[in-house]
């Protein structure tokens, strides 16, 4: 159990999340929300909540919504969290 991310592993989600906010539809978003937890499969703690948390304003933003701004600021938001949680020079915890 890891309660830190690799720089690495938050880039792929930070690009896992720009990708789904940007699809076209939910169903297209889909296929990238889905691939979120399993970047950092063993995460525990609050950062796993908080990697729960980006998940799901991710799911509300992506696709044809009526206030997309808000809804994308929520998950850029639970994004900028996640920031917290990286390694510090190589050190994980």
């Amino acid at each position: 159990m890891r309660y830190k991310l690799t720089q690495s592993e938050f880039d792929r989600i930070s690009d896992l999340v720009h990708c789904a906010l940007t699809s076209p539809n939910k169903r297209e978003a889909e296929r990238f929300i889905q691939q979120i937890p399993y970047v950092c499969l063993y995460l525990c703690g609050s950062a796993r909540n908080i990697l729960s948390e980006l998940i799901a304003a991710t799911k509300s933003a992506s696709g044809r919504v009526s206030n997309k701004e808000r809804l994308s600021y929520f998950a850029e938001m639970s994004l900028y969290k996640l920031r917290d949680y990286i390694a510090r020079d190589g050190v994980e915890d």
